[in-house]
């Protein structure tokens, strides 16, 4: 069997092609480990091999990683963090707060220096790090929450009130 390739850009991720060209990758963060690949017999075997070695515990098909819900059907693989994004409104006052489809108008000027009040600069902060984490669901939020990001520093009530509309 053919040895582990640790990747270039994503340090907890490996990949293993054994002889055949059947493929298994691995990420490993902390003490939990998932793994998939493209032969059955391959994930057996990787599974047997290291419950050989290490105590460990199967709890079967992965529903939950690192704060974001995987759900696996016959059409593919969706992962959501619908569970941390409700959270994340309750935990800022915001579940309340008016649904949108689209955050920001297009065309948007922003300003620094808009003339309005200044607002607590560290919830702010707080918010805009929590909509960060869910762009790596929901990657139609990048260009909103990159663009409030550059606000951080002394952010304005007329601010304050676009990132609500999240």
């Amino acid at each position: 069997m053919c040895k582990f390739k640790r990747s270039t850009s994503e340090a907890t991720l490996y990949t293993r092609y054994d002889y055949e060209g059947e493929l298994i990758i691995v990420s490993i963060y902390v003490d939990d480990i998932v793994y998939t690949g493209s032969s059955e017999r391959m994930l057996t075997k990787f599974k047997r091999e290291m419950m050989q070695r290490y105590e460990m515990s199967d709890l079967g098909l992965l529903h939950h990683f690192l704060g974001m819900g995987i759900l696996q059907t016959d059409q593919g693989i969706f992962i959501h963090q619908g569970k941390n994004a409700k959270s994340l409104l309750m935990k800022f006052g915001l579940e309340d707060c008016k649904p949108v489809s689209i955050p920001l108008q297009t065309g948007e000027k922003l300003k620094k220096v808009d003339g309005s009040e200044l607002v607590d600069e560290e919830l702010y902060r707080k918010i805009v790090g929590s909509l960060l984490y869910l762009t790596s669901t929901r990657p139609d939020l990048m260009y909103d929450a990159s663009l409030l990001s550059r606000f951080m520093n002394c952010p304005t009530k007329d601010i304050w009130e676009l990132q609500e509309g999240f």
